[in-house]
């Protein structure tokens, strides 16, 4: 059997709705909406670690994603309650939790809105939050009419109370 390469397809999108952070660095090449939430870096444990903060986790290993700066977030965090972490990097947040369901990480860190996903009956996302981050909409940076259309509609659903109306359906809410 001989492998066949897998080719990716690169297709230009008009807007993109996600879990993107607003940063200065990121304004200078996209347009942003008004911040539509506010997230922060979480950590998903396993209820039977009987973790109920950071500062139980002395020595623990903690799965994150590549190149991420969430291990930076946790360690100024960690050196207040005077605890050393390790870290294991993985590709994808799927195998962060295959990792942590099968004990070879004792916890999972990303933003609590993508944990929230992860949480099942055996885990529980502790109530430590990390670098606070707020998320837009965004475009390209040429495409300033769809820029302002999609602003003016992220405004209106702040304003009316749809956003909060979702965001509290879908348990994000602190």
């Amino acid at each position: 059997m001989r492998a066949i390469p897998f080719r990716r397809r690169f297709c230009e999108v008009d807007l993109l709705i996600s879990t993107f952070t607003i940063t200065d660095e990121r304004k200078e090449t996209y347009n942003f909406t008004e911040p539509y939430y506010k997230d922060a870096v979480g950590i998903l444990v396993k209820k039977d670690k009987g973790y109920e903060g950071l500062k139980d986790m002395d020595g623990a290993t903690i799965g994150v994603s590549q190149s991420s700066t969430t291990s930076g977030l946790i360690d100024e965090e960690a050196e207040q309650y005077g605890i050393t972490l390790k870290y294991s990097e993985f590709a994808t947040y799927p195998e962060i939790k295959a990792a942590l369901d099968s004990n070879r990480v004792d916890a999972f860190s990303v933003d609590r809105s993508i944990l929230n996903g992860y949480s099942d009956d055996s885990t529980v996302i502790l109530p430590d939050r990390f670098g606070t981050q707020d998320y837009g909409a965004v475009t390209k940076k040429t495409n300033t009419e769809l820029a302002e259309y999609l602003n003016d509609l992220v405004n209106g659903w702040l304003d009316d109370g749809t956003i909060d109306a979702m965001i509290a359906e879908w348990g994000l809410s602190e």
